[in-house]
């Protein structure tokens, strides 16, 4: 009787272990899917981003004056802050298998102007015009560097209100 039940018990633990065993894993999340390709995401994220930072600063010099430009105003600096914000999250998505243009160099540039983001975010918060614009040069510098490299990511100044490009598959 004894020996029944330890092998009746002996049975239930390995049929146990081996339905634990059987179950299916949970079913994986559905791949990527790009809306646009990278030139247009670049022309409608990208450069609308980086020109939050970028068109708050500079000098305008005209027959009659010259105009100093900062940001003055809390509706600047809050513009500022939503494009620091974008510009470092759209890293992110510039490193998933369907924008990502190889593991390598592709990756390393996006993990620079990310850094850079969180760099030009946190001067845009604290509010200092002079760490802004400092960044806002090397993430200028940086955009070249790796446009020089990736030419396919620019757009043409042609698609300008052009239709729309078909997505990458």
């Amino acid at each position: 009787m004894r020996q029944t039940v330890f092998i009746s018990l002996l049975f239930t633990v390995v049929l146990g272990f081996a339905s634990a065993c059987t179950q299916q894993a949970p079913a994986p999340p559905p791949p990527y899917k790009a809306t646009v390709p990278l030139a247009e995401l670049m022309h409608h994220m990208m450069m609308p981003a980086a020109n939050e930072i970028w068109n708050r600063f500079g000098v305008i010099i005209t027959a009659k004056e010259t105009i100093e430009r900062s940001p003055k105003t809390e509706e600047d600096w809050t513009e500022m802050e939503n494009g620091a914000v974008a510009l470092t999250e759209l890293q992110n998505l510039l490193m998933t298998p369907i924008y990502a243009k190889d593991n390598d160099e592709w990756m390393k540039a996006a993990v620079v102007m990310r850094e850079m983001g969180e760099r030009v975010l946190k001067a845009v918060q604290s509010k200092d015009a002079k760490a802004v614009e400092q960044v806002a040069g090397e993430i200028d510098a940086t955009c070249d560097v790796c446009h020089d490299k990736y030419p396919a990511a620019e757009v043409p100044p042609s698609a300008e209100g052009a239709k729309p490009a078909e997505a990458p598959k």
